[in-house]
This record gives structure tokens, C-alpha cells and sequence, in this order.
């Protein structure tokens, strides 16, 4: 595709979804230090199923520039940033969470690219000539467009799959909301990246350019309008079921397990948890 003519931005965080194992207190402090403009706290209303406490970190003017949902049974905690709202700030607060020590990870990542200049039918036949005949992997055939009285879009992928991408006019939305000056020529891409397992640990690293390295077809769009060598992320090898039954129970057996071989001693241990040889444990 030829982009000499077009103004194409750097790739940017639309939203962001991640998850800590923090308490709330501890991930609202890093949030408040490390958010610009982030100013204070107020309770709010949980927005998923399951959280039964929630919190928006406001600016100066009360504007919410991320949520927190806490509580789940499964202990992980939410935080969401979306639209206007600094996401890439999150994301590098979330990253300094997870660099000292909590469990973090990447459930949901839209990175933008906004093309001015460009041609909404022109844009969509790009990413649905990537998606079709991608140069590795299945092709993606579901595919949708509609014409909201807003500006027309096009949604290529389901919204099950963990790669969804959108086209749509931008500056046809942002004049439907009240901004006049809007360029007409303003055409978004935007991919919705869900990664799955394993993936949303690596998927916190990841900058809004690599996002689009999600799928083979993406990444072929992400080049055609970057120029960049952007890549298909590689998939973390799997985790067995072993391994993820092991590392739960060294997280959650750990201390009481201290506790006994002090009380009790290791060989003793050993043998109240069915281990006849203790020897062979031991050489």
C-alpha cells in the first residue's frame, strides 16, 4: 500500500484490562504515584461479575482515569483504563507492580493507529485482503460492517477470538459527539488483542506496536502501514498441568510446609505425606 501521502500515527494503548494479585490499597498508592494526574480515590460501582468492591482513580477535575475491581474469589484484581484515559501510563504502573514482585498480566490490549488522509474503503479493503489471505496461518472470515449514521465500521474477526480488529471512521464519531473541527479524512485501526493463557504474562511487555503482532494477518497490516518489521509474537511454551498444579502448590503449601519440618522434622513430614522411601527424596 502506498502511505507517502497519508499522516499515520505511532501505534497507542486504547484500552488497557490487567490483572494483579496486590491488595487494593497497595495497587491504588502505585497508581496514584505513577499515573499522571492522577489525584485521588472514590468508591465506585463494579462493572464484572464477580468483584464485589471497586474504585476510580480520579484526576484534579474528577475525571476517572482508571477503575479497580477488587474481591474476586479467584484473587486476582482488575484494572481497567479505556478511550481518552492515559493507558499506556497504567500499563508501565502495572509493569512496576509485577517488577517487584506481584503476579501481573495483560487480559485485554487495543492499539490504535489513525490514519488522516486516508480513504476508509481503501483501509478496510487492506485488512480484509491481510485477514483473507494471510501470509501464515488460517485465513479469518468473519467479518462484519456496519453504517451506524456516525461513520461506517468494519469489525474483521469474532468477538470470541482473541484478535478482533476494527475499522472505522473516526472523524465522521468525533463530529457526531460535538467536535466540529474533526478531520473527515481521519480513519482508525484499531486492534482488540485478548491474549490467551501463558500469553498475558508476556502481553504486559508488549508496546502497542507489538500488540499488532498478535496474528500473522495483523502483523502483515501493522507493516503495510509502519513500514516496520513488526512481528507475530511467539508463543511462551505451555505450561503443563503438572507444572501449573506444582506451582500451586508450592504458593499455597509453602509456609505450612516450613512450619511442620520445624515442629516436626523433615523425615517425619515426609512420612505423614505418604512417602515410604524418604531416602531416595533425600539422595
Amino acid at each position: 500500500m502506498d502511505t507517502k501521502n497519508l499522516r499515520i500515527s505511532e501505534p497507542h494503548f486504547d484500552w488497557a484490562s490487567l490483572t494483579v494479585q496486590l491488595s487494593p490499597e497497595s495497587i491504588i498508592d502505585t497508581l496514584l504515584r505513577k499515573v499522571k494526574g492522577a489525584w485521588r480515590v472514590r468508591a465506585a460501582l463494579s462493572h464484572n461479575k464477580g468483584y464485589t468492591q471497586a474504585f476510580e482513580v480520579l484526576d484534579v477535575e474528577d475525571n476517572p482515569l482508571c477503575t479497580v475491581e477488587a474481591g474476586a474469589s479467584h484473587g486476582w484484581n482488575l484494572i481497567s483504563a479505556s478511550g481518552t484515559q492515559p493507558n499506556a501510563e497504567v500499563v508501565e504502573a502495572v509493569r512496576v507492580m509485577a517488577a517487584q514482585g506481584a503476579a501481573a498480566r495483560a487480559t485485554r490490549l487495543d492499539s490504535a493507529i489513525d490514519v488522516l488522509g486516508g480513504d476508509f474503503d481503501q483501509l478496510a479493503g487492506l485488512v480484509e485482503i491481510a485477514a483473507k489471505q494471510p501470509k501464515n496461518g488460517a485465513p479469518v472470515h468473519a467479518r462484519a460492517s456496519f453504517d451506524y449514521g456516525t461513520g461506517r465500521t468494519l469489525y474483521v474477526g469474532s468477538k470470541s477470538s482473541s484478535v478482533l480488529v476494527r475499522v472505522y471512521e473516526k472523524g465522521l464519531e468525533q463530529r457526531s459527539k460535538g467536535k466540529s473541527d474533526a478531520p473527515l479524512d481521519w480513519v482508525r485501526l484499531e486492534l482488540q488483542w485478548r491474549p490467551n493463557g501463558v500469553k498475558r504474562t508476556a502481553a504486559l511487555g508488549a508496546s502497542p506496536a507489538e500488540v499488532w503482532g498478535a496474528s500473522a494477518w495483523t502483523a502483515d497490516v501493522a507493516r503495510q502501514l509502519l513500514g516496520d518489521n513488526v512481528q507475530h509474537v511467539a508463543t511462551p511454551p505451555e505450561i503443563t498441568s503438572f507444572e501449573q498444579s506444582y506451582a500451586w502448590l508450592c504458593k499455597s503449601a509453602s509456609r505450612i510446609f516450613d512450619r511442620a519440618v520445624a515442629r516436626y522434622g523433615l523425615m517425619s513430614v515426609l512420612a505423614d505425606m505418604g512417602i515410604d522411601d524418604v531416602t531416595d527424596v533425600l539422595e
